[in-house]
């Protein structure tokens, strides 16, 4: 791809978008090859610039050859009317138009055009009264000429130059590409003629300075205007303003005749007085159009002062010191006006934007579920949308201006806090704080703090998003999760209660047994203390063991809050594995206690982790009833800042299909089974800080492991 392209990126914005169009479709050329990508471009852009190139592409050859023709005859015409007096095309000239269409057509067709500049250069030399005689100068002047713009076009193409003149930079670069351009010709030129014997030595300075100058104007001048159409008639997005007031159209005529009558007004005051008197007065029309339309419209004006200036001035016959005062004028005049109207034009792009993005902004916000404030640095509340007023109960207008603090349960000094270290609920996004309604009732909400300028003396976004639905199911969830575990606990109290009861009969038929002893004692007349009190010390022990027996069940099958508390762990293991000692001996079945000594106390509920301890310990007991080894193995180990606790059996195993599905509700290898104890048991791990998992067995049997911490968190003590 030759032609010159906009490399930049393109901005996330409808105008932006349409200027990117414009640019690709300014520099692709009338023969299709546009470098534009389909996917910069919104549908309704790329569908016009579609249809233009269809357009163009009816007959591409026809109309690439009426194209190149009419740059050839311009080239030729522009150079006879402006060298037709001076010896070999050179001299001084007020400025060069042809260099300026050549400019154009470089940039515009790209590589492939230069070789149509030659032949313009070669053609419009050979119609030059005083143009040197031989065929190969001739040629050699045509390939400087391509050789120093196609430079230029290359050097704005390497430097991202954007032709639309959306920056001030593409404007300087524009201005820089044109100067060495100008330099180039000029060189080349001027040293071949010198070369040729056709310039003396002593005039090179003087014959360089006069080609550079003429070049650089034309450029300057002739270039902008000439995109500045190009992209206007290409763009997908333009469409003619007719709503133009009276008053407007007043200014535009009254803008066209000033810029008119200055220079003439000059030119007349230049010819009969002082050549210099009145230049700044150039400098009005062209500032007064930039400042109102931009960019376009004062490359329109500088153009136009340009041809009125010059014509005038050649009418006039003015001296070479008043020609060259003009030029430098000129490019003065050209650069403060252009780089005025870049700077106008951008701005308005900007505003546009920015007005566009209020828009946008302003239906987001009113569409938005959830509430959305912008707070001052003092808790003022500067805006909020309609979703916010919802969250407390009111429009939204009438919180304007009040301070968060009358609203929510949240100090304005704790907003930096909020947006430095984001949200304090890792895992729902937000702090969830509470919120005080117009009614009076308190709701819980979800905030999240975003910030914007300097830490303490920004602006604060803030999103508030009611959660009492989530609040209230996250409650019925709670309570339907504590009514399966109860249920659970009295579904394995009572399929214990065989075992227990035998475990009861033997303290029981201990006691009967002293109690009957003691009573022959007393039958006797003579009887010993000291046997009497050893038997009900005996009775005693075994009633107190009853006692625990029956005490550990009756806690199992309660119904309760979580009552957490720092419990030491053999403490709460023993206990668990007394009570699965009564289903476990009568099967033959061991249990055996692997602790570590000196665990810290870990932080849990004592008669919920035995519960989960009793269900992984009744599995192991099913999982064994037919094994030939019979044997349960808990041990306790410290893990940093938590104690992980195994569950390992000498049973048939976990497949590694159901190592993924068996803690999930109502699935269940047993006939007998809800499926529901490993689920409620994950649970109940989980809500402690911890998980259980399934953990890789080398030998036979399957091993759970859970883990508890061994410090609180600061949500737990205020549970």
């Amino acid at each position: 791809m030759h032609e010159l392209c906009n490399h930049r990126n393109v901005p996330a914005n409808h105008g932006a978008v349409s200027a990117q169009l414009k640019n690709e479709e300014v520099l692709s050329g009338a023969n299709g090859d546009a470098c534009s990508d389909p996917s910069t471009a919104s549908g309704s852009a790329s569908g016009a610039a579609r249809a233009t190139a269809s357009t163009r592409s009816s007959s591409p050859l026809a109309f690439r050859v009426l194209t190149y023709a009419g740059f050839v005859v311009l080239y030729v015409l522009l150079d006879c009317i402006n060298f037709a007096t001076l010896p070999y095309g050179l001299g001084e000239v007020a400025w060069d138009p042809a260099a300026g269409i050549t400019m154009f057509f470089v940039l515009t067709r790209g590589a492939k055009s230069l070789p149509i500049v030659i032949l313009a250069g070669i053609i419009s030399q050979g119609l030059l009264p005083s143009s040197p005689a031989s065929w190969v100068l001739r040629l050699m002047v045509a390939v400087i000429v391509a050789a120093a713009y196609g430079g230029a076009s290359a050097f704005l193409k390497k430097a991202r130059f954007d032709a639309t003149f959306q920056h001030a930079l593409d404007l300087i670069l524009f201005f820089i590409a044109a100067v060495g351009a100008a330099i180039g010709v000029a060189c080349g030129v001027v040293a071949v003629h010198v070369a040729a014997g056709l310039i003396h030595p002593t005039e090179i300075v003087e014959a360089f300075f006069y080609n550079t100058v003429a070049d650089v104007i034309g450029s300057v001048v002739i270039v902008p205007p000439l995109l500045a159409v190009r992209a206007l008639r290409n763009s997908a997005s333009h469409v003619v303003d007719k709503s133009w007031s009276a008053i407007a159209i007043i200014e535009v005529l009254g803008q066209v005749i000033v810029t008119i009558a200055v220079p003439i007004t000059i030119l007349s005051r230049a010819y009969w007085y002082h050549p210099f008197e009145l230049l700044y007065l150039l400098f009005l029309p062209i500032v007064w159009i930039a400042a109102r339309w931009g960019f376009a419209a004062v490359s329109w004006a500088v153009i136009t002062i340009q041809v009125v200036l010059m014509v005038g001035a050649d009418l006039c016959g003015f001296s070479q010191e008043v020609h060259r005062a003009f030029q430098f004028l000129m490019i003065a005049l050209t650069f403060t006006g252009l780089m005025l109207g870049v700077t106008v034009s951008e701005r308005r792009r900007l505003s546009e934007a920015l007005s566009e993005s209020e828009s946008r902004r302003a239906i987001i916000l009113k569409a938005a579920r959830i509430g959305i404030m912008s707070v001052s640095s003092s808790g003022t509340i500067r805006s909020a949308n309609p979703a916010a007023g919802e969250v407390f109960g009111q429009p939204a207008d009438s919180i304007l201006n009040q301070n968060i603090a009358d609203f929510i349960t949240l100090e304005p000094a704790q907003l930096e806090e909020l947006s430095r270290d984001g949200s304090l609920d890792q895992e729902t996004g937000g702090a969830e704080l509470q919120a005080r309604r117009s009614d009076g009732a308190v709701i819980p909400i979800e905030l999240s703090v975003g910030s914007a300028g300097p830490s303490g003396a920004g602006e604060y976004t803030l999103m508030i998003r009611d959660i009492s639905q989530r609040k209230n199911a996250e409650q019925e969830r709670r309570t339907h999760l504590s009514e399966l575990a109860r249920f659970s606990r009295v579904a394995l109290a009572g399929e214990m209660a065989a075992a227990l009861a035998h475990e009861i009969s033997q303290p029981l038929g201990a006691i009967l047994a002293y109690a009957r002893g003691c009573m022959r004692f007393l039958a006797r007349p003579v009887t010993d203390n000291q046997v009497l009190v050893e038997g009900v010390s005996e009775i005693v022990n075994q009633s107190e063991r009853v006692a625990h027996i029956t005490v550990r069940l009756r806690e199992l099958v309660r119904y309760g809050t979580c009552q957490r508390s720092f419990v030491p762990v053999r403490r709460m293991i023993e206990a668990s594995v007394g009570l699965a000692r009564t289903e476990a001996l009568p099967k033959g079945i061991s249990i055996q206690l692997d602790v570590a000594p000196r665990l810290p106390p870990v932080f849990a509920d004592p008669i919920q982790i035995e519960q989960v301890l009793l269900n992984l310990f009744r599995n192991s007991i099913d999982a064994i009833a037919d094994g030939a080894q019979r044997m349960i193995t808990v041990k306790a180990r410290q893990n940093g800042a938590s104690v992980e606790i195994s569950v390992r059996d000498t049973g048939s195993g976990i497949s590694e299909e159901m190592q993924e599905l068996i803690f999930e509700p109502f699935l269940t290898t047993k006939d007998d089974g809800m499926g529901m104890g490993l689920a409620i048991s994950r649970r109940i791990i989980r809500a402690h800080g911890g998980n259980l998992m399934v953990a890789p067995s080398t030998g036979p049997g399957a091993t759970f492991t859970f883990n508890l911490p061994t410090q609180v968190a600061k949500d737990d003590l205020t549970d």
